[in-house]
């Protein structure tokens, strides 16, 4: 039987807060982010009860971070494990940039693409066929694992290629899917797929 999964934004950065593209760069969590990331745990503890868990984090520092507040949060803290198939998708050039950044030194160059797909289409970044065949592995080991439970916790665009790919969505579809850091996802049976709301109100 596969495992059940639940797959994580990490809390908001810095680079989140200013509006700048991470991608393959990194930016510490800020108090909400770190608000967030025990939020995530305390919802997690409960959702997982006394079940065999593994935790898979992108390599990424905020992912790692927001995975080590989980962890501390379940009954048993399994260590964390880091896989390089859960990064955010790397924009290459435009990473550590904000919009307004990209179009002064890019003048044009997304003119044409929609508002959420010009991720793929980065200067020296990843192809949406790049992303999705790591992203394809990435779930392929999540659900191969012994554990009864896989808590993965990765990315924005991350996220919504793997829910795309669970659910047999297209591209269009997927690309406008929503990424929330208030919120975690169940990828349940038959492509099914579950938004569970997080709150930090009770977050010291």
């Amino acid at each position: 039987m596969s495992a059940l999964i639940y797959l994580v934004r990490h809390g908001q950065t810095i680079f989140n807060a200013e509006r700048r593209l991470q991608g393959h760069l990194d930016s510490a969590l800020t108090p909400l982010g770190m608000a967030q990331a025990q939020s995530f745990g305390t919802t997690l503890r409960q959702l997982v009860g006394n079940r065999s868990c593994q935790i898979i984090a992108s390599p990424l520092g905020r992912a790692v971070q927001t995975a080590s507040y989980i962890a501390k949060s379940l009954p048993v803290a399994p260590p964390v494990q880091t896989d390089a198939d859960w990064m955010e998708i790397s924009m290459g050039q435009w990473d550590g940039h904000t919009d307004a950044e990209i179009e002064a030194g890019w003048p044009n160059m997304r003119d044409g693409l929609a508002e959420d797909h010009w991720h793929f289409h980065a200067p020296g970044g990843e192809s949406f066929a790049q992303i999705t065949e790591r992203v394809t592995r990435g779930l392929k080991t999540a659900k191969a694992a012994q554990s009864e439970v896989v808590i993965i916790v990765s990315h924005g665009i991350t996220s919504r290629v793997a829910r795309g790919i669970w659910a047999g969505l297209t591209f269009n579809q997927l690309a406008g899917l929503p990424v929330p850091q208030d919120s975690l996802f169940t990828l349940g049976a038959n492509g099914h797929i579950e938004t569970v709301a997080v709150s930090t109100a009770n977050v010291s």
